[in-house]
């Protein structure tokens, strides 16, 4: 696997090398970004480490839900 250095260099003349990287780093980005979203709905009641783990448990159940696979509907027919 190529350092994370060689892609980054590589991915600023190549789109593929650019989705790599993101591909790479999507699960930590996607955190840190839903945790700047909710800045301000901080409950100083809990440890920061609580709050943060609270998001990333959450981002968890939304990924899980999001792959559940659902049967089709079915159509009730007229007899």
């Amino acid at each position: 696997m190529e350092s994370d250095l060689e892609l980054l260099r590589r991915a600023q003349t190549s789109q593929a090398d650019f989705k790599l990287l993101v591909d790479r780093y999507w699960r930590r980005l996607y955190a840190f970004v839903k945790v700047y979203r909710h800045l301000n709905a901080y409950d100083s009641s809990f440890a920061v480490s609580t709050w943060l783990y609270q998001i990333t448990r959450h981002c968890a159940i939304d990924a899980l839900r999001k792959k559940q696979v659902r049967p089709p509907d079915v159509v009730a027919r007229d007899r």
